[in-house]
């Protein structure tokens, strides 16, 4: 560990400094977040005595391309890139660049980097564009490397490092981790950013932010989950605090939490989310906060939620199950909330209007096509707060089930990483392994699986068919898997459903010949989606064409079960499905139906009591949540990828000015 002590700042003042530079990629996409990797590294080296008198630091980012980057850098001393999956392809091309042009030491850093010694040396022999790997938290071991390399001392005893040594390739000791966070300067309030920020500001459109580190679990397929990590450490609240004061004065509105389990420290991060509504509502940022909610959430995570949403924040929670069979979940070193509790919790939740989503992973070991199918039916509901999202199993150098591959016979493909609602810079500039299959999942199960998942994903999660199978699941208790099973297979007679489901194989085929697990849908303009946000993209691009093929569908579904529903009952589940989706130039349709359906259906998908459908006339409004978007192209993108946040139709009785639940 450093001394550390107030720096002179005239101490040195006449020594030329060394230059180094730290390089984040982002994304290679048109949208970046603050690199705060970067930030807090040459915010520790910069509280350094030796580093601040000998070295000067500068932070570059990805703002059109890789030659930008490069012509940025003069004369320099050291390069550090910060590398991840999605930009790590990048990171090796810039490297190899840099070494050519400038001939300068080169060190990598970041969760891509292996921890396991014999990786890594594999690593440093693929690619000799890079001289040092740093393993784990960078802050210090970047700064003990910079110095003695400025002092010419030997790194054998810099710890957390792999470097190359002459002609062969040296690993050191485990470097533990930093227990006091406090000892890390914040980039946000010590004028880091505020350079960062100003410099980049195009392209910066959210902040990365960390209000602790470490993670108590050990999920096999999650880099997380190894005994590195396994104690929780907090940074001081009121620096927490002060970071989201930069955040709102500088207007962003997108934070994404690195913490592993937001909620874990209940009371803090209550504490937390109540100054983050504040500085909200007085300054109008941030407004949205991606979280990673603590596993096996409790009834603590409301409170926090409930905090958030009343406030105007947009997030959400998630009830990570991954799995729901006992054999998949000691296979990845998982234990899940008990189904009994589960199911209060759900309804505490939505009791107080707060969205959740179950989070499954399609390809783990020991799943089999029916468990999974079992699983996914067991985790959707009735209620509209509720969905359910379907991942695909990547595996992660940094984790058990990257050393269970044999174990589990584990087949991947290697994609190009699939970076939802972008517009791609280059065409591979990370790279995901996907899992496909394994001894228990054939490939042909998976491929089925996939299918399924993504058109449910669009069909449920994104409500375009959400109210039709609420109503065969309430009436008739037909599984929600059935009516999507049932229109893949009849899908080839309806042309707006065959070309989304066609977009879901083509982008399934796209995984298996190794290019990419995300596509931009004819007529999005080159963003790029998830599978199932395109298929809606298509479905929704026509709409009118697309209900009157739902309206077929469900009719064939019901003669083919020998289900019979009243004419009326029929056309108005129809109508009320079709009417509640919003549309670019829908402001307010009044709709007279011919029964009660759709006060029984909004009422069942709200959880309020309601007495059974009956032929007596209903009249509806429905108003169009307001927007912005010049065309319906943008509008339709917008629907699609805010579409675990945007209202739905606002729907009113209009004889007794009711107003009925829309949120979505």
């Amino acid at each position: 560990m450093f001394l550390r002590r107030e720096i002179d700042e005239n101490y040195h003042s006449s020594v030329t400094k060394k230059k180094i530079y730290l390089i984040d990629l982002g994304t290679g996409t048109d949208r970046s977040l603050l690199p705060l990797s970067c930030g807090l590294i040459k915010s520790f080296a910069m509280s350094v005595p030796d580093l601040a008198s000998n070295v000067d630091i500068d932070i570059l980012m990805l703002q059109t391309d890789l030659d930008d980057v490069i012509k940025q850098i003069e004369d320099p001393f050291l390069v550090g890139i910060s590398c991840y999956c999605w930009n790590f392809l990048g990171s090796v091309a810039i490297s190899e660049r840099i070494k050519k042009e400038k001939n300068c030491p080169i060190v990598w850093g970041g969760s891509q980097i292996p921890l396991d010694p014999v990786q890594a040396q594999e690593l440093m022999q693929k690619h000799s564009c890079v001289d040092v790997l740093v393993h784990g938290e960078g802050e210090i071991t970047f700064s003990d490397l910079v110095c003695r390399l400025i002092h010419s001392s030997e790194l054998e005893n810099c710890s957390g490092i792999t470097f190359r040594n002459g002609n062969s390739v040296t690993t050191t000791g485990k470097r533990e981790r930093i227990k006091d966070l406090s000892s890390i300067p914040s980039p946000y309030l010590n004028g880091i950013f505020d350079e960062v920020f100003k410099k980049y500001r195009s392209i910066i459109v959210g902040a990365l932010w960390e209000t602790n580190r470490g993670c108590p679990f050990s999920c096999s397929f999650c880099d997380w989950g190894n005994a590195l990590v396994n104690k929780v450490n907090y940074f001081d609240i009121e620096r927490v605090k002060q970071e989201i004061e930069w955040v709102s004065r500088n207007n962003i509105h997108y934070v994404y939490a690195t913490d592993a389990n937001y909620g874990i420290k209940a009371n803090r991060d209550l504490d937390i989310a109540k100054f983050i509504v504040k500085q909200s509502k007085n300054f109008g940022f941030p407004n949205t906060l991606v979280l990673n909610w603590t596993k096996n959430s409790h009834e603590s995570i409301i409170n926090i939620a409930e905090v958030l949403l009343r406030g105007g924040i947009i997030t959400n929670v998630t009830l990570s199950h991954q799995s729901l069979n006992n054999r998949v979940l000691n296979a990845i070193n998982r234990k899940n909330i008990k189904p009994d509790y589960l199911v209060r919790l759900k309804d505490e939740f939505h009791g107080k209007s707060i969205p959740t989503y179950s989070e499954l992973i399609l390809g783990l070991p020991e799943e089999t096509f029916d468990s999974f199918i079992d699983g996914l039916e067991k985790s959707i509901g009735v209620n509209i707060h509720d969905q359910t999202m379907i991942y695909l199993c990547c595996v992660l150098s940094n984790t058990q089930l990257y050393k269970d591959k044999d174990k589990y016979e584990i087949e991947t493909r290697t994609c190009s990483v699939g970076l939802n609602r972008r517009v791609f810079k280059y065409d591979r500039f990370g790279e995901d392994e996907m899992v496909v299959s394994t001894s228990t999942m054939s490939l042909s199960e998976w491929k089925e699986l996939y299918e399924i998942s993504f058109l449910f994903m669009a069909l449920y999660n994104l409500k375009v068919a959400y109210f039709i199978m609420v109503f065969l699941n309430v009436k008739f208790n037909v599984k929600f898997l059935d009516f999507i099973r049932f229109i893949i297979g009849k899908s080839e007679h309806y042309n707006r459903i065959h070309q989304s489901i066609l977009h879901i194989r083509n982008n399934r085929q796209l995984i298996l010949d190794n290019c990419s697990s995300v596509s931009s849908p004819n007529g999005a303009e080159g963003v790029c989606f998830t599978p199932h946000e395109a298929a809606v993209f298509l479905l929704l691009s026509c709409p009118d064409e697309t209900y009157c093929e739902l309206r077929d569908l469900f009719r064939d579904f019901l003669i083919e079960h020998n289900l019979h529903v009243d004419e009326d009952i029929f056309e108005d589940i129809c109508k009320y499905q079709e009417l509640s989706i919003p549309r670019f130039n829908n402001n307010i349709i009044t709709h007279k139906f011919n029964t009660t359906a759709p006060i029984f259906i909004n009422k069942i998908t709200h959880k309020q009591k309601t007495e059974d459908i009956q032929l007596i006339p209903t009249v509806l409004s429905f108003k169009c949540p307001k927007h912005d978007y010049d065309s319906e192209v943008e509008f339709n993108r917008r629907r699609v990828s805010c579409g675990y946040s945007i209202n739905l139709n606002e729907v009113c009785n209009v004889e007794s000015s009711k107003l009925f639940g829309s949120s979505a």
